[in-house]
């Protein structure tokens, strides 16, 4: 379920990738190509947006946890240099995961939490 709502996100483009957007804002979207997309798995290779995303690989990964529950393994890889930028990308993709444990625990989701985290521009 919540693969499927990550993998939905993604709105195809005649090119075969797809533009992912994360919130209203043009700093939140990009234009990716689906390089998984699996009962388990969603993983994005990021084609334009801000240009230190460029080609990094987005992953999301569900795997069983050794207490009956489920863990949600995120990557944001191929960084070509840690920067400030990365580091408020850090920030935010903290928040959004926390909304997405909010909405998996069946409280109100949001695709992004409201208001700004950080701002790294």
């Amino acid at each position: 379920m919540l693969l499927d709502a990550l993998a939905a996100l993604n709105i195809p483009t005649p090119d075969g990738a797809a533009v992912t957007k994360l919130h209203a804002e043009p700093a939140h979207t990009w234009r990716s190509e689906m390089q998984s997309d699996s009962p388990h798995e969603v993983v994005w290779r990021v084609l334009e947006g801000p240009d230190a995303w460029i080609d990094t690989v987005i992953t999301f990964a569900l795997q069983p946890s050794t207490s009956g529950g489920t863990t949600l393994l995120f990557t944001h890889a191929r960084w070509a240099q840690a920067s400030e930028f990365m580091s408020g990308c850090s920030t935010n993709w903290g928040a959004y995961l926390t909304s997405l444990k909010t909405g998996a625990e069946g409280v109100e989701f949001r695709p992004y939490p409201q208001g700004e985290i950080s701002r790294w521009a």
